[in-house]
């Protein structure tokens, strides 16, 4: 009689999965982009705009009210045609809107920080990145879940009834709030250092990571970010700098703008 077969480790099985490590990295990073949009937006709006409760009310409306329009439509789409292109679309529109979130407001770009214009490019900005961020709704738990089933189909009963779906699941939820809890500390740390702006073009870097994991990504499209936004990253001291010309002097605004661009070229 053969002996029997030795339980194999689930854990060992599961992050054997591509599709489920790559899922728990966007459940991560759909954890701090939100938490540092938390964590950074009022403060950003109250100096740059000098808004108050309400008009900041507003902009996180302007943030969830998309999602909460899309999320029918996204759901439909990935029982379609999977999660795998819906999310890699999301996250590489999300990178460049991230980088021009960071835009109005920040001093360093004339055309940007106009007292009408700057406050109406930001809300643009958030709106779009609303509408985009409804395609990762889930990714992280829906690869989790695909990926036990196809462990359960490997090894029938090996993880119990359910397949190990809910450790699969709760490994899904681990990552996500881990990314919650790093969104806020890294936001904080970049935005006290080096200012808002810089601040979102380290965290659009880092949603780039995301496309990589989904396989679909263009390389001269990291390549060229990365050189256009993150080369020269200004001191805390030269971004207030350029804040104090938008309320002081116009003419200093276009210089300083013009000088950084110099120098991200």
């Amino acid at each position: 009689q053969d002996p029997p077969k030795a339980t194999p480790n689930f854990y060992k099985c599961i992050f054997s999965k591509p599709n489920f490590s790559a899922g728990l990295w966007c459940g991560f990073m759909f954890g701090v982009i939100f938490t540092a949009f938390n964590t950074t937006v009022t403060l950003h709006v109250r100096d740059a705009f000098q808004w108050g409760g309400m008009q900041t009310g507003l902009t996180f409306a302007a943030l969830q009210a998309p999602r909460l329009m899309m999320s029918p439509f996204v759901g439909w789409l990935k029982d379609r045609i999977g999660t795998r292109i819906p999310t890699v679309y999301g996250y590489a529109i999300l990178t460049p809107l991230i980088w021009f979130l960071g835009i109005p407001g920040s001093g360093l770009f004339s055309w940007a920080d106009n007292k009408s214009r700057g406050p109406a490019l930001y809300v643009l900005a958030m709106v779009l990145i609303g509408f985009n961020s409804s395609f990762l709704n889930a990714a992280g738990a829906i690869e989790a879940t695909m990926a036990a089933k196809e462990l359960a189909k490997e090894h029938p009963g090996a993880f119990g009834p359910g397949g190990g779906k809910s450790r699969a699941l709760a490994l899904s939820g681990m990552t996500y709030v881990l990314g919650s809890c790093a969104g806020p500390v890294l936001a904080g740390t970049l935005n006290e250092k080096f200012g808002y702006y810089v601040m979102n073009c380290v965290i659009g870097e880092q949603v780039q990571l995301s496309i990589v994991c989904s396989r679909l990504t263009s390389y001269s499209f990291i390549v060229c970010f990365h050189l256009r936004c993150c080369i020269y990253l200004p001191s805390k001291e030269e971004n207030r700098k350029c804040m104090k010309t938008v309320h002081d002097d116009s003419t200093n605004v276009i210089s300083c703008s013009n000088s950084y661009t110099t120098m991200l070229i």
